[in-house]
C-alpha cells in the first residue's frame, strides 16, 4: 500500500467516526444545530481534510 494510501484510510477513519458522534449528538439533542453548527463544521480543520482532498485529487489526476 501506498503512503497516500496509507493515510487516507488514517483520515477517511477519522472523519468517519466524527460525523457519527456529531450526528448522534444532533440527533439526541445533545448539541444543538442553531449553536454548534460552526463548531462542528470547524472541527474538520483538526481533522486535515484539506489533506484527505489532497490525496483524493491527486490519485483523481493520476486517472484523467
Amino acid at each position: 500500500m501506498s503512503k497516500d494510501a496509507d493515510m487516507a484510510a488514517l483520515l477517511t477513519l477519522a472523519i468517519k467516526d466524527y460525523v457519527q458522534m456529531n450526528m448522534a449528538q444532533f440527533i439526541t439533542g445533545s448539541k444543538d444545530l442553531d449553536k454548534d453548527w460552526e463548531q462542528y463544521v470547524k472541527g474538520f480543520d483538526g481533522l486535515n481534510v484539506n489533506k484527505y482532498l489532497d490525496i483524493y485529487q491527486r490519485a483523481i489526476d493520476k486517472k484523467t
